[in-house]
């Protein structure tokens, strides 16, 4: 007992010790998840929400984006507090409604606000941004239900469907992440996994060593599926894998290309690379193929019954006070766009037209933005320039395109309302 009794105490004053240290160091990779984490608190129904009065200035750790957070006495980001008499329009949805990756007034719910107060709607509104990250399609439905009664005179929702909440695209689903509706549906039917959920929450959030270790193994666990994945797809570069595994030529290919690199121009290639104009509609990518049109809806799967029901949910609640509920397929994904501006189709916007046929089903219209993406190609800006490179969240740029892709539709979908 004497030795459990000093390995303990000696395991706690280690702790503290890393506890202490990694406060006084703040190490900047660090520092910008525990702004992140700081930026979350747990919500009882929806499990995350945002802090009432909060405002931090959040800075990426790699330089990809940096920008103010600030939350109003709701904890909505963004927004202004709520005026009784004026119409509100609320924005909802996940970490691309909320504004993951710009300022506050950078976010296109923002930039909506901006547009009415300039005139540009039939009538004037006042944007709410209720988005927080982490949402699958149950937390929106009850982030409407929690937030609808707090304000007065809500006219309509915007609910941006992400394509993560219901589908995972293969090359995620290979680094064991799983699309939020999953992950939901896991918490609220498993008390045991949601109140290990709500104790790691909170752990982490005050804790710097406990969310230094978390981080750890998040990316340890990633690292290792993208290892596993890589060398898989070496193996069958190699030949060793595969139909028609053992391929020798493939092998003697492999081998002797793994010892040659390529050929560099000895004169020029200390010299930067002029950027030429882009290409308008760009070419698609070779690693990206398109097919010529949409699969028939028969051939699609249902969505998942628990996404059902958080969509059954939404219509319900949003009839029964009088609140149009206006879904948004706001396409986020490189290779849909690439493919639809050459007049082609490709296979990640399945979730959209799955999504789509649903709410049209039950008399709900849909607002769609896809149809506006060749205005993302122009001489000086191309699609990626629109996202952040590997994190696929909107930058300013792409903030912009959407505000302004929305404004000139909202009208005529608040005026005709549903199918």
């Amino acid at each position: 007992m004497r030795k459990a009794g000093i390995l303990l105490g000696a395991g706690l004053v280690a702790f503290v010790l890393i506890e202490v240290l990694l406060r006084w160091m703040q190490a900047p990779a660090l520092d910008y998840y525990r702004k992140i984490k700081l930026l979350h608190v747990y919500h009882p129904d929806y499990f995350v929400a945002l802090p009432a009065n909060e405002d931090l200035y959040v800075k990426h750790h790699d330089g990809l984006w940096e920008g103010r957070f600030t939350t109003n006495s709701m904890g909505l980001r963004g927004s202004p507090e709520p005026d009784p008499s004026a119409s509100k329009i609320l924005c909802l949805g996940d970490s691309l409604v909320m504004g993951f990756g710009v300022s506050d007034d950078q976010t296109f719910c923002s930039r909506l606000q901006q547009y009415s107060s300039e005139g540009a709607f039939e009538q004037k509104y006042q944007f709410m941004n209720i988005g927080v990250d982490a949402f699958g399609s149950m937390g929106s439905a009850l982030r409407i239900e929690d937030m609808v009664p707090r304000m007065k005179k809500v006219r309509a929702i915007l609910f941006v469907i992400s394509p993560n909440d219901f589908v995972m695209p293969e090359t995620l689903a290979a680094r064991g992440l799983e699309p939020d509706d999953i992950k939901d549906e896991r918490r609220m039917n498993d008390p045991g996994y949601a109140f290990s959920f709500w104790l790691q929450f909170q752990l982490t959030r005050y804790s710097y060593a406990l969310h230094a270790a978390k981080l750890a193994y998040e990316n340890l666990l990633i690292k290792r599926s993208i290892t596993e994945n890589s060398l898989s797809m070496e193996i069958e570069s190699a030949g060793l894998k595969g139909d028609d595994a053992p391929n020798w030529n493939r092998t003697l290919d492999y081998t002797i290309s793994s010892f040659r690199g390529p050929v560099r121009d000895r004169c020029n290639y200390m010299k930067p690379a002029a950027k030429e104009a882009v290409e308008c509609p760009e070419p698609v990518p070779p690693t990206v193929s398109c097919s010529d049109s949409p699969p028939p809806l028969s051939e699609l799967e249902p969505l998942p019954e628990f996404t059902q029901k958080a969509y059954d949910r939404m219509i319900a609640y949003t009839k029964k006070h009088n609140v149009q509920l206006i879904p948004v397929i706001l396409p986020v994904q490189v290779e849909e766009l690439y493919c639809h501006n050459q007049g082609k189709y490709h296979p990640l916007g399945n979730y959209a037209l799955r999504a789509t046929d649903y709410f049209e089903k039950r008399g709900v219209r849909v607002m769609q933005l896809l149809p506006s993406a060749p205005s993302m190609c122009s001489p000086k800006h191309g699609i990626a320039d629109h996202f952040i490179p590997g994190d696929g969240h909107l930058t300013d740029l792409g903030n912009r395109w959407a505000a302004q892709s929305i404004k000139e539709r909202l009208d005529d979908m608040l005026r005709k309302g549903g199918l």
